[in-house]
């Protein structure tokens, strides 16, 4: 594991994919873009599906606290993290149904990183 890859200051340059509760664990999937735009056009063309995966854990989580739906992707509306306290908000984008709100904030003693390597959009 290592602790130093992500600034959680800065998470919210990374994308959220999704989260996942284990006992009183909570992870957290993100990726970030990799992919170089050298023009317009190929910024257009881009799904931002490529970029490098990391596991975000935080341990021994307390006073948590999550509304909302899960989503097919996400956009960050909402980010503050303070005194080993997390509060997220994301605009949760849905391809077949109507958009939905996510909501997630906890108490954490530490964190852990585990990069989970390089991802690349499925050929069609």
């Amino acid at each position: 594991m290592i602790n130093d890859i992500i600034d959680l200051n800065h998470l919210q340059q990374y994308e959220f994919i999704r989260y996942e509760l284990n006992d009183n664990n909570i992870c957290f999937f993100l990726v970030s873009d990799e992919h170089d735009h050298h023009d317009e056009e190929d910024e257009d063309d881009c799904c931002h599906l490529n970029g490098h995966l990391y596991k975000l854990t935080f341990l021994n989580i307390s006073d948590l606290v999550i509304t909302g739906e899960d989503a097919d992707s996400y956009i960050y509306t909402t980010f503050e993290i303070k005194d080993k306290h997390l509060t997220l908000s994301l605009k949760g984008i849905n391809y077949a149904s109507k958009n939905t709100e996510l909501h997630i904030s906890f108490r954490f003693l530490s964190h852990q990183i585990e990069d989970l390597g390089t991802i690349k959009e499925a050929d069609a």
